[in-house]
């Protein structure tokens, strides 16, 4: 969960906070915690409407499974335009992120996107990746997270 620094929250990428959100929850669901297990579920679902991939393809929301935290798997679909610019048909995707000792992070993206495809295969990685990355911040006015918009360095 971000890490509070005086009146203010340090950033964190939004990877993180999920993997500590599920792992809270869990936790919660093994002490018989509900108030805090709802809250937790809550939190989760926030993080992944407002921060995930949505539009442009990604049609048909994501969600993310809750059993583990050291690995976190994200079910999504994309809607596939054929040549013609007409929608053609559905992808359904499992990303797949797992820790790494040099890049934070790596995912792993699996689909039926056969040949004609593989350019979206690299598009949603490219777009998970970078949203996964995103430093995200505790909005104490809206009670929220919000992106951070500053140095991501």
């Amino acid at each position: 969960m971000a890490k509070k620094l005086g009146a203010h929250y340090q950033p964190v990428p939004l990877y993180r906070e999920l993997a500590s959100r599920i792992t809270a929850r869990n936790n919660c669901i093994e002490s018989n915690n509900q108030e805090w297990e709802d809250r937790h579920e809550t939190i989760i679902t926030q993080l992944v409407d407002d921060f995930f991939p949505s539009g442009s393809g990604f049609d048909a929301g994501s969600t993310i499974d809750k059993g583990k935290s050291d690995t976190l798997r994200i079910h999504t679909s994309f809607h596939a335009m054929a040549d013609n610019g007409m929608y053609d048909r559905w992808i359904d995707i499992t990303i797949t992120v797992k820790p790494s000792l040099l890049t934070s992070i790596e995912l792993i993206v699996k689909g039926d996107f056969g040949r004609d495809y593989q350019g979206i295969k690299d598009h949603v990685y490219e777009a998970f990746d970078e949203a996964l990355r995103a430093k995200i911040i505790w909005n104490t006015l809206s009670d929220r997270y919000i992106q951070e918009w500053g140095d991501h360095a």
